[in-house]
């Protein structure tokens, strides 16, 4: 029963996800959509409100941590192998993420910018210096 694991998260009964495996196969996907208002309609009836599928994106820190009202966090990243920007926020704690730390990260697709990147919220954030509790 993967609900009963608290050690690992179970992204895939919070509800649908997507079959892609990285922000880089989103953007593939994607590419030559034009003009930007089929872009963003792709995005809404394919990707926003999904989640990404385990384990996850592999995924550098790209710059500090801030905490947001409400006591949520944001920070971006850069997946590994593509470089595209991956902006999350999540409830975690994830003050002690630093530029390049290593990371793991999966959440619910909210944005896929035409700008090559993708947002998430709900995000998890595991990693040598965050972990899910």
């Amino acid at each position: 029963d993967l609900a009963s694991d608290r050690a690992t998260p179970a992204l895939a009964t919070q509800g649908p996800s997507i079959r892609e495996k990285s922000a880089a196969e989103i953007l593939v996907n994607l590419k030559g959509i034009t003009p930007s208002y089929r872009f963003h309609d792709k995005v809404e009836e394919l990707y926003r409100g999904r989640w990404t599928r385990e384990p996850g994106w592999e995924a550098t820190v790209d710059d500090l941590p801030s905490k947001l009202p409400g006591g949520h966090w944001f920070c971006s990243f850069r997946e590994v192998g593509s470089g595209i920007l991956v902006m999350a926020s999540t409830d975690l704690d994830v003050s002690q993420l630093r530029p390049g730390d290593s990371v793991t990260l999966s959440g619910r697709i909210s944005n896929v910018s035409l700008l090559e990147s993708v947002t998430l919220e709900d995000a998890i954030v595991q990693g040598e210096n965050v972990s899910f509790p």
